[in-house]
C-alpha cells in the first residue's frame, strides 16, 4: 500500500485481496496505534491504507460508519474503533493472547483503559485544541490515577499485554506535549516512579520499538497540525522512517 495518506477526492482502494487483512490507519493516530501495537506483537501479516484524519476521503464513511481509524477489513469483515479492532484480533489470533483469562482481570482492563482516557483527553485538548489549562488539569489527574493503579512490572501484570498496548500510545506523546507546553509538565520521576519504571521496560518491548515515534516527531506533528498544516501525517511520517515501518509494505 501507498506511504500516501489518502485525502478528500482520492479513489477509494480495491479491496484486500482474499485471506488479506487490511489496516486503516493514520500513522500519528494514538487510537490507530493501540492496534499497530497489537498487530506487531501478534506478529500477524497485514497491509496498511493510511488515511488523512483532518481531510477524510468521502468513501471512508461507507467502510466504516463513524469514518475514523483504526478500521480492519478482511473478507468482507469490518471491525472498527480501537479496543473493538484489538479485542477481535487477540480472538480471531489466538495464539499469543494478550488479553487476561479472568473475567474479573479483563473488566479491569476495561476500567484502567477509561483512567488512561482522562490522560487522552488532556492530550488532545493541549496540543490540538490549544486548551491548556483544562488539559493539564485531565493529564494530571489521569497520571495520578494510572500510578496508584500500577502494581506490577505491568499493567497486564508480569510481562506486557493487551492493557499496556492500548495505554501506551497516549504516554509516548507526554515528552513531546511537554516539549511544546512546559505547563503540561507533570510527569514526575520521584512521583510517579512506578510508572515511569514501567515506561522505560515498555521502550524495551519489540512491538513497541516498531511502532513509536520520537518524541521530536511526536512534537513536529503537534505543531504544524496546530498552525493548520493538514498534510502534516504524510510530512512527518516522510521526514522519519523509525517508528513506522509499515509505510509503504504489508508486514507479518
Amino acid at each position: 500500500m501507498s506511504a500516501k495518506a489518502l485525502v478528500a477526492g482520492d479513489p477509494r482502494p480495491p479491496p484486500p485481496g482474499k485471506g488479506v487483512l487490511r489496516l486503516y490507519s493514520m500513522p500519528f493516530s494514538p487510537f490507530a496505534q493501540r492496534t499497530r501495537l497489537v498487530l506487531a506483537a501478534k506478529k500477524i501479516p497485514y497491509e496498511v491504507v493510511n488515511v488523512n484524519t483532518y481531510f477524510k476521503p468521502e468513501w471512508l464513511k461507507d467502510v466504516a460508519p463513524l469514518a475514523r481509524v483504526p478500521i480492519l477489513e478482511q473478507d468482507g469483515v469490518v471491525i472498527y474503533e480501537s479496543l473493538a479492532c484489538n479485542n477481535y484480533l487477540d480472538e480471531a489470533y489466538p495464539e499469543s493472547r494478550l488479553r487476561a483469562k479472568d473475567a474479573y482481570l479483563r473488566a479491569r482492563e476495561n476500567m484502567v483503559v477509561e483512567m488512561s482516557g482522562k490522560v487522552m483527553s488532556g492530550l488532545i485538548q493541549v496540543a490540538l485544541r490549544n486548551q491548556i489549562e483544562d488539559g493539564v488539569i485531565c493529564i494530571a489527574e489521569g497520571i495520578d490515577l494510572l500510578e496508584k493503579e500500577l502494581s506490577q512490572p505491568f499493567f497486564s501484570g508480569n510481562k506486557v499485554g493487551m492493557l499496556d498496548y492500548n495505554i501506551w500510545p497516549v504516554i509516548e506523546r507526554l515528552p513531546a506535549l511537554e516539549r511544546l507546553q512546559p505547563l503540561a509538565k507533570v510527569w514526575s520521576d520521584n512521583k510517579h516512579a512506578k510508572l515511569t519504571a514501567w515506561a522505560e521496560r515498555m521502550h524495551q518491548d519489540g512491538a513497541v520499538k516498531q511502532c513509536e515515534f520520537s518524541a521530536e516527531t511526536h512534537a513536529t506533528y503537534m505543531k504544524r497540525t496546530l498552525a493548520g498544516d493538514i498534510r502534516a501525517p504524510d510530512t512527518c511520517a516522510q521526514e522519519t522512517f523509525t517508528g513506522y515501518p509499515n509505510l509503504s509494505r504489508s508486514t507479518g
